[in-house]
């Protein structure tokens, strides 16, 4: 395998006009040689004459209609799986210890779910302008949010609901209490109320649907709950323990980048907030007749990130005879991790992992990289005017900064061996 790293295709190009290269991410590092050499000229392709049949605005099937139906591509899901990685990378490890308990818990990231509290009556891109952006800006403020990851998706009913991953603690109660807020200025929390109040109006009433997921004595509980603060406070949001989960990155990814099927058929919404029209439920449940495990497509983007992460880069550069030996080393203790394609070899083991093995200049490297361009040093915020406001020279970002603090003394003796 040692010979292989540099020259794993050396057969398939000429060794004096490819280059070694190596390209480090926070999920995996990759080789491949770059061509140095003469580029391939282009082949004109001959003229086509035009056919007086085929009208001019005819165009091939699959540029007919580009829409992502609310699924994710292949490339975007790499994308997501990237930027989540980075977003560990950059937390901090946190402690946390609630009023009333002898001990806490010590956490990297957070994973909140946040849903309607009744049937969708509004758009989804009311519903991210309405609901989910003054929620993020209120994060920013309330809890210093900075860095997060968001997944939009459909559930069985037909209602939006939303993934965030962050790195930032958020207490539960005033994670419900602000999203539960929002809801109001639509209206969600008056409807649950409503419809709470007609369904218990003769007294306390099981759900035997939900029995198989939802006991006799919690529904028991949530029904004396909800009356003693009158049907205001729905559990909206959810908080998931990733505290204990091996492969943080892989679980993360699955939630967020995983594509059910989905049927592309359009709401009417104008029908769902018509008082007598069909509500969405009812035009989901249409779609999923067939299929029960389908979804209607969500409109607008299923994703979103702050900046700072969308513009996190990985290092590259030659493949040194130091580094080279260095990462034979990991390749030939970990061979599980090796993965070969035709142009390129993989080495799928996260930094976390081998930035525990002896491979001092690889270490070096990348965290030279990581401090001089890896994560942009501020937010690209607009200006007043049409024109984006200029980049502050020199002062380190929040994320650079979270970066660097565990670091630093690990970095020094490392220094120190190139400065002798």
């Amino acid at each position: 395998m040692r010979a292989k790293v540099a020259g794993f295709y050396a057969h398939r190009m000429d060794s004096h006009f490819s280059i070694p290269q190596i390209s480090i991410s926070p999920g995996y590092i990759s080789l491949w040689n770059q061509w140095q050499g003469p580029k391939r000229k282009k082949i004109s392709q001959p003229s086509v004459e035009p056919d007086d049949n085929v009208e001019k605005n005819d165009r091939p099937e699959q540029f007919e209609d580009n829409r992502s139906y609310g699924v994710m591509s292949k490339v975007t899901q790499r994308k997501v799986c990237k930027i989540i990685d980075w977003l560990i990378l950059m937390a901090d490890e946190k402690f946390y210890k609630a009023i009333g308990y002898k001990t806490g818990v010590r956490f990297r990231i957070n994973f909140v779910t946040l849903t309607l509290s009744s049937a969708q009556i509004h758009t989804d891109d009311q519903i991210k302008k309405q609901l989910l952006q003054p929620f993020l800006k209120i994060a920013g403020r309330k809890w210093n949010l900075k860095n997060y990851v968001q997944r939009s998706e459909a559930q069985y009913n037909g209602n939006i609901h939303f993934h965030l991953i962050t790195d930032k603690f958020i207490p539960h109660d005033q994670l419900r209490n602000v999203w539960n807020n929002l809801q109001a200025r639509l209206g969600y929390i008056d409807r649950y109320r409503e419809e709470r109040k007609a369904f218990h109006k003769s007294g306390f009433r099981v759900q035997t649907e939900l029995l198989y997921r939802w006991t006799y004595n919690e529904q028991k509980n949530a029904f004396k709950k909800g009356m003693s603060h009158n049907w205001s406070s729905p559990n909206s949001t959810d908080v998931h323990k990733v505290k204990n989960i091996n492969n943080l990155s892989a679980y993360l990814c699955k939630y967020c980048v995983k594509n059910s099927p989905v049927k592309p058929v359009p709401v009417d919404w104008k029908e769902v907030q018509e008082p007598d029209g069909r509500n969405l439920a009812d035009q989901t449940a249409e779609i999923t007749r067939n299929d029960p495990d389908a979804r209607r497509m969500i409109e607008g983007r299923v994703w979103s990130c702050n900046y700072e992460l969308s513009r996190c880069r990985a290092w590259r550069d030659d493949l040194t005879d130091t580094i080279r030996d260095e990462i034979n080393s990991l390749m030939d203790r970990f061979p599980r991790y090796v993965k070969h394609y035709d142009y390129h070899t993989v080495f799928y083991m996260p930094f976390s992992k081998w930035v525990l093995e002896p491979v001092t200049h690889l270490y070096y490297e990348f965290m030279q990289h990581l401090q001089q361009g890896a994560v942009p040093k501020v937010h690209r915020d607009r200006a007043p005017g049409p024109q984006i406001a200029p980049l502050l020279p020199a002062k380190p970002s929040f994320v650079q900064t979270l970066l660097f603090s565990n670091i630093t003394s690990r970095l020094q003796p490392v220094r120190s061996l190139y400065n002798d």
